[in-house]
C-alpha cells in the first residue's frame, strides 16, 4: 500500500495565512473522516484549534526555512542515505570489504557499482586502485576503510531490476 502525504504546506491548514520564514509550525498525521491519511500544518499558537485530535497519529514541530536551505537539506539527506546502504552492503570488519566473497549476487554488485561511481563523484568514496578482472578498490574518506567494487557492464536488465533501490535513493 502506498500513502502518499504532501510536503510542508505554504499556509496553514487552519487560517490560510502564509507561514513566514523562521516561523514555528506543527504538523499533524491523521485519518480524515473516510479512513485516508493526511497531513495539516499549522502555526504553533494555532496548535490548540486543531479539531481531529483523536484522529491524529502524529505530530512533530518544525521551522519554516527558505526554499534552497530546504532543497539543500533534501540532497544533503539523500546523499547520507545512498552512503549508509553502501556501507551496509559490505562486511563489517575493517579491509574485509575488499577480500573476496563465495558468490556475489549480480544485482547487489550492479547497486554497489552504481553507488559506488554516485559516492565517488561527491568525493565520499576516493578510488585508490584498478583490480585485474575488473574491479575498483575505494577508500571511504571518512572511515579510511576499502571497499572492492566491480567494474563490469552493467546490463540494462539489471538496472531495471534494481530500479526501486535507485529511484528511492539517487533519482
Amino acid at each position: 500500500m502506498d500513502w502518499h502525504i504532501r510536503p510542508l504546506a505554504k499556509a496553514s491548514t487552519l487560517t490560510s495565512q502564509p507561514f513566514e520564514i523562521g516561523e514555528r509550525i506543527i504538523c499533524f498525521l491523521f485519518r480524515n473522516e473516510e479512513g485516508q491519511l493526511e497531513r495539516a500544518d499549522v502555526k504553533a499558537d494555532e496548535e490548540s484549534n486543531f479539531p481531529q485530535r483523536e484522529a491524529v497519529l502524529g505530530r512533530w514541530g518544525r521551522v519554516v526555512k527558505e526554499k534552497q536551505d530546504e532543497e539543500r537539506e533534501a540532497r544533503q539527506q539523500v546523499l547520507a542515505s545512498s552512503e549508509e546502504l553502501f556501507l551496509s552492503l559490505f562486511p563489517e570488519e575493517t579491509d574485509a570489504a575488499v577480500a573476496d566473497s563465495a558468490e556475489p549476487d549480480p544485482d547487489v554488485e550492479a547497486l554497489k557499482q552504481v553507488l559506488g561511481l554516485m559516492l565517488e563523484r561527491k568525493r565520499i568514496l576516493k578510488p585508490i586502485a584498478q583490480l585485474p578482472g575488473g574491479y575498483q578498490v575505494y577508500r571511504h574518506t571518512k572511515s579510511k576503510v576499502n571497499y572492492k567494487v566491480s567494474t563490469a557492464d552493467l546490463a540494462p536488465e539489471q538496472l531495471l531490476r534494481i530500479q526501486e533501490s535507485l529511484n528511492a535513493l539517487v533519482l
